[in-house]
């Protein structure tokens, strides 16, 4: 078999110092340069360093690379853009350290010596910070809007930027939440959709339910969103791929919870949550995936037009939350990632979450 454009670029690049495969070895690397921002995890390297995505496929490689001087790190991806035929552009992600600057242009520089097929395409570098970002455009980079990752969503899940949730801002703490017997929600909106969703629950014979994590039901629940989103047209630049380092990973320090619609003779996982700390006292959810269409309808033998089953993603949200508050007491924080869309921001923003904008900055290489 032919290697695809991103191998042929991944072999040159395992030839430069500082350069490897990224493998769970990495996560004592990671950890130790985690400053509480999304990108920037042993999962999140994963999630966007990953090799399985067919527009930048890597049989070789499929967890990606990364770059480690022992003062600077970041992930390293190479994938083509969502209408592009071949080739590919060069990537680094949430780039970290002493001099991550530096580390990363000097890098990019020995990249395009090493493999001269990357000469006119792009290098993308996301989840900087607003000084990082800055410091990049004041040195001869530009931002992403000029080169855009995609046409309606210009740096992907970066785009739009309400993430953040305090828990103590969602919830009235009290011994029944630690429990969870109950959950004393302070939003009304929050609220109203918990109990449409509750009653949902009743008027059918339903029970929510956490069970064991299996990824064989995880990926059946994100093949299921993305064939949802792929019928209503609402697909942009993600695939279900992207996520399967993610959900296969048996990594120690990974939160992950399947959410489950149980009553008599049926018990269908129904949603799936991922994350890791990416603080002493925050959790970063990099999978929040819910089956919300009418087929989950059909495979629970309910009315297509059931009261309440829309709420069915803040009920399942708000209750993760309280399950990760039960399993890890010292999470005060929820950060959620970004979004591709305004309508999924808007959601986020309803939830309760604050806008906390990461960037990227691109330039030519040449």
């Amino acid at each position: 078999m032919n290697a695809s454009f991103r191998e042929s670029i991944e072999k040159e690049l395992l030839t430069l110092q500082h350069v490897k495969q990224l493998t769970e070895r990495d996560a004592a690397y990671i950890n130790n340069f985690k400053d509480g921002t999304f990108g920037l995890s042993y999962l999140g390297f994963l999630l966007y360093c990953t090799g399985r995505n067919p527009r930048g496929l890597s049989i070789l490689n499929p967890m990606g690379l990364r770059y480690f001087d022992k003062k600077n790190i970041f992930g390293i991806s190479v994938y083509r853009r969502e209408k592009e035929k071949d080739g590919g552009h060069l990537m680094a992600v949430a780039p970290r350290g002493i001099d991550s600057f530096r580390a990363v242009n000097a890098f990019a520089k020995t990249a395009l010596e090493t493999c001269p097929q990357l000469k006119g395409k792009f290098f993308y570098i996301r989840f900087l910070s607003l000084e990082q970002f800055r410091h990049f455009l004041a040195h001869g980079y530009s931002p992403v809007q000029e080169q855009p990752w995609h046409e309606t969503a210009f740096a992907e899940d970066e785009t739009f930027s309400y993430s953040i949730l305090q828990l103590s801002e969602m919830f009235n703490y009290s011994d029944n939440l630690h429990r969870h017997e109950n959950l004393y929600i302070k939003s009304k909106w929050n609220r109203s959709s918990y109990n449409r969703f509750s009653n949902f629950l009743l008027q059918h014979g339903l029970e929510w339910q956490w069970g064991e994590y299996s990824v064989s039901e995880a990926k059946q629940i994100v093949a299921s969103h993305f064939k949802m989103l792929g019928e209503e047209h609402k697909t942009i630049g993600s695939m279900p791929e992207d996520y399967w380092n993610l959900l296969e990973s048996d990594y120690e320090k990974k939160f992950a919870i399947v959410g489950r619609l149980c009553g008599k003779s049926r018990d269908i996982p129904t949603s799936i949550f991922v994350g890791e700390k990416i603080s002493n006292d925050k959790l970063a959810f990099y999978c929040c995936i819910s089956k919300r269409s009418q087929n989950l309808l059909n495979e629970l033998g309910i009315p297509r037009k059931a009261t309440g089953f829309g709420a069915l993603s803040t009920f399942a949200l708000l209750n993760v939350f309280a399950e990760a508050k039960k399993q890890l007491p010292e999470i005060e924080t929820i950060d959620l990632g970004g979004s591709e869309t305004p309508e999924l921001n808007a959601f986020k923003r309803r939830l309760g979450a604050k806008n906390h904008p990461t960037y990227w900055a691109v330039k030519q290489l040449v």
